[in-house]
């Protein structure tokens, strides 16, 4: 015979604020640093000028930057000769 037969079972499978405890802390820690960090008022978020995005690119040739919306768009043209096999 398994021992776990012959064990009684716990009363009722509750649990007891003594052993749920730690866990029940756990939680409320979660959530106190959740609403903590999701109440922060949100950056102010500032895109750069066109001139600058194509300032951070070092080339030779034709470069043109466009913004579209949140996304920078670079284009660079190449010579017709560098694309030959």
């Amino acid at each position: 015979m398994s021992r776990n037969r012959d064990r009684r079972p716990r009363e009722g499978g509750r649990w007891s604020a003594r052993k749920s405890g730690g866990a029940i802390v756990l939680v409320w820690l979660a959530l106190v640093g959740a609403t903590a960090t999701a109440c922060q008022p949100a950056a102010e978020v500032v895109l750069p000028e066109p001139e600058a995005i194509a300032a951070y690119y070092s080339y030779d040739g034709s470069l043109e930057a466009d913004l579209n919306g949140n996304v920078a768009e670079i284009t660079v043209s190449q010579p017709a000769a560098q694309l030959r096999r």
